[in-house]
């Protein structure tokens, strides 16, 4: 895939140095694809801008640097570029980092989720006008399939759907698994279209594709055949899940029904910090490019149909009053749901007037 071997693996803030070694690379179309709906489409950068790619030392991280470079250059854009080893966590480096980051219009951070929190910070806390996206977990699978999405047609579905819901609308949520829900949301809260456009000063995730808010009741049962996601990143085992039957009255999580390992194993967690059993969001999975679960966090919540996250609100953008100490993703799959009374989904498609 990749146009030579690199053996190289030390940190590196010499621009020049890195940039060449990038250019060197031959990403695959693929990689190119999604790297142009990166610059041209999440981050909008316009000629003579500075992006600033930081991107952990390993693939595909590199690969997509490589492309983004690219994509920079067709921009007719200025690049900068950090390559970091897991180990770049001294403070010399991230004060070498902070004022790249200062000088940069807009920029990107490729990394595994074990990478250094201090430098995914550093890199996600845009000052200024900067523009931010973060793609953290990134796999070969992600970048072909949900980074290559128009997410002009992401952002335009999640704006449609929030268009339907009022303050007040009741939520119903229906799957082959045996998922029965009943949700409201809480009206002092805001909808949040995180639709993969960054095109003001903040920053956002990529893949994108969610419109998310904090619940005021959740009524019913809910079955996380799309997938069970920790706090600390472990995927519980998706052969199981089906069997997995998780009840909610008022917004808590009243009762855990399932294999006797897989019960234990949640209780423990959900224990573990406070609010853990109370639903912190609802969120509508709006990227279309995710068709099914692969077993992969950062792609798998985009999936068309309705999900849960237990315990984390997002306060900063949902203007929830409350928030946990834990964050636990529950994601379904073919949902039918309806709004008011009005299907807005079916089996997992939206319809067709969204």
């Amino acid at each position: 895939m990749l146009g030579e071997v690199r053996k190289r693996r030390t940190s590196s803030f010499i621009m020049p140095e890195v940039v060449s070694r990038l250019r060197r690379l031959q990403p695959d179309e693929a990689y190119v694809q999604a790297a142009s709906r990166v610059v041209g489409d999440c981050l909008a950068v316009k000629p003579g801008e500075r992006l600033l790619v930081v991107y952990q030392q390993r693939e595909p991280f590199e690969e997509l640097a490589a492309a983004l470079m690219m994509a920079a250059d067709e921009a007719e854009a200025e690049l900068d570029a950090v390559g970091l080893t897991q180990g770049s966590t001294s403070e010399r480096v991230i004060a070498k980092l902070e004022t790249r980051c200062d000088q940069a219009d807009a920029s990107a951070m490729l990394a595994g989720y074990e990478f250094s929190r201090d430098v995914r910070r550093v890199v996600a806390s845009p000052k200024g006008d900067r523009r931010h996206v973060h793609m953290l977990g990134l796999t070969d699978a992600v970048i072909r399939q949900s980074l290559r999405i128009d997410y002009r047609d992401v952002h335009a579905l999640g704006e449609r759907l929030r268009a339907k819901l009022k303050p007040e609308s009741e939520i119903r949520v229906d799957t082959p698994a045996g998922t029965s829900l009943t949700v409201k949301a809480d009206p002092s809260a805001r909808w949040v279209n995180a639709g993969g456009l960054q095109h003001r000063p903040g920053w956002t995730n990529l893949p994108a594709g969610e419109l998310t808010t904090t619940p005021s009741m959740v009524d019913g049962v809910f079955v996380p055949d799309g997938g069970l996601r920790l706090s600390d990143g472990t995927m519980m085992d998706r052969a199981q899940l089906r069997r997995l039957q998780l009840t909610f009255m008022g917004g808590r999580l009243t009762s855990i029904e399932g294999p006797d390992n897989l019960v234990e194993q949640l209780s423990t967690h959900l224990d573990s910090g406070r609010e853990g059993r109370r639903v912190g969001q609802i969120i509508f999975g709006t990227n279309v490019g995710v068709i099914a679960p692969i077993g992969v966090a950062c792609q798998d919540g985009k999936l068309p149909g309705l999900h849960l996250v237990l315990s984390y609100t997002a306060p900063e953008v949902t203007g929830a009053r409350w928030n946990g100490e834990l964050l636990v993703q529950l994601l379904g799959r073919q949902s039918t749901v309806t709004i008011d009374g009005r299907t807005i989904m079916e089996r997992g498609r939206y319809v067709a007037g969204l």
